[in-house]
């Protein structure tokens, strides 16, 4: 089955791919490895290493272990970390920042598919030096956050890469819900709310009468990240890349009125994980199904 479903992406993605010009005025997308490791049959958030540009940190989602993993961009495993004295509740995304003090890892705890968590968590710990000399991790710090309004359902973790705020987004209100905490605040924090994403698409009244199975949530965020400059935000959904430019006075209510740029996802089943690479060449997305191809878009 599994045979057949790598067969059929390669096959649409071959089809979908154009050959890669010099410097492409929009991403190029393209086929990097085919991920084939066991141990990643699930994965749920990717983040681009700050050490190794060829290197991606990855996490499995909720059923999993507490444990980290370093993928090659040539689809390789790298190691498997385990993180110490925490549980693996729903982790969702993560991100990797610097902002001055050694490159940190921020695993989010978000997940909530029943709407029934009272907080959630996000863990921070320092990136790993390759090859590890200890394989067990441990969190230097927990943030324990709540919504102002309901508890959401979140698969998407951003951090601005200059300044000490990071971003949630909801996965199944109608628009997306975009959330801020700062890492620099209390480890108990309300989230405060940027702005609805009004012009995330989303499925007409007609649409949601016909349309059967996954593609009913295809518009559904899955996972987002922001460059290298903090400019554009990258939210993956099950079907497309929404791309958003940073509003003149930063990531604000601005954001409910602006129409992102769309890209075109390969075909890709369950689309879940998107990080930009450390010095923002290439973009990656990969999904939580295995063997699929780790999709590459080149940005320059």
């Amino acid at each position: 089955m599994r045979n057949g479903l790598l067969a059929g992406c390669l096959f649409a993605a071959q089809a979908f791919a154009q050959s890669e010009p010099p410097a492409p005025a929009e991403p190029v997308a393209g086929i990097a490895a085919i991920l084939t490791e066991p141990l990643l049959s699930e994965v749920s958030g990717a983040a681009g290493s700050r050490r190794d540009p060829n290197l991606l940190w990855l996490i499995n989602d909720s059923g999993n272990g507490a444990r980290l993993f370093a993928l090659g961009t040539d689809g390789v495993l790298r190691a498997d970390l385990a993180i110490a004295a925490v549980r693996n509740h729903d982790w969702e995304d993560l991100a990797v920042y610097d902002h001055g003090n050694g490159p940190r890892l921020a695993i989010a705890d978000v997940g909530d598919n029943a709407g029934v968590r009272e907080t959630v968590q996000i863990l921070i710990l320092p990136e790993p030096l390759l090859p590890a000399a200890d394989s067990t991790l441990e969190v230097q710090r927990t943030l324990t956050l709540t919504y102002p309004d309901e508890p959401h359902d979140v698969e998407s973790l951003a951090i601005d890469p200059q300044l000490p705020h990071g971003y949630l987004l909801t996965k199944r209100t109608k628009p997306p819900r975009l959330y801020r905490f700062d890492l620099d605040g209390d480890d108990h924090q309300t989230l405060q709310l940027v702005a609805p994403l009004d012009g995330m698409p989303q499925l007409s009244e007609a649409e949601l009468q016909s349309e059967q199975g996954f593609k009913r949530y295809r518009h559904q965020p899955t996972g987002m990240d922001l460059s290298c400059d903090g400019q554009q935000l990258w939210v993956l959904t099950y079907g497309s890349i929404q791309r958003y430019q940073r509003p003149p006075d930063g990531w604000n209510g601005a954001l409910s009125s602006a129409a992102p740029r769309s890209l075109a996802l390969l075909p890709l089943p369950q689309a879940e994980s998107i990080a930009f690479d450390r010095d923002c060449q290439f973009v990656y997305v990969l999904s939580e199904l295995s063997p699929v191809p780790i999709v590459r878009y080149r940005l320059h």
